[in-house]
């Protein structure tokens, strides 16, 4: 659907190696907390990948990425 969608946006592009690279495209929304969002919706997309492939259940992994995610907000 995305990809017919005259107003579709890549907002973002992230590279992991030794260290994070994260580029934000351009696009800023009004109201931040859409990005609130937008994470959710990666990490639901993230623990299906992690179920689909057998590893762990989606429970697990959300709860193993929402554990990582506080420690990183904390620092």
């Amino acid at each position: 659907e995305v990809a017919n969608d005259p107003d579709a946006t890549e907002v973002m592009r992230v590279w992991t190696g030794a260290s994070e690279y994260v580029t934000l495209t351009g696009k800023l929304y009004p109201d931040p907390g859409v990005w609130g969002h937008l994470f959710c919706q990666l990490a639901r997309h993230v623990a299906r990948a992690y179920t689909l492939n057998g590893i762990g259940n989606r429970e697990e992994t959300l709860a193993a990425i929402r554990e990582r995610f506080t420690e990183a907000w904390d620092e």
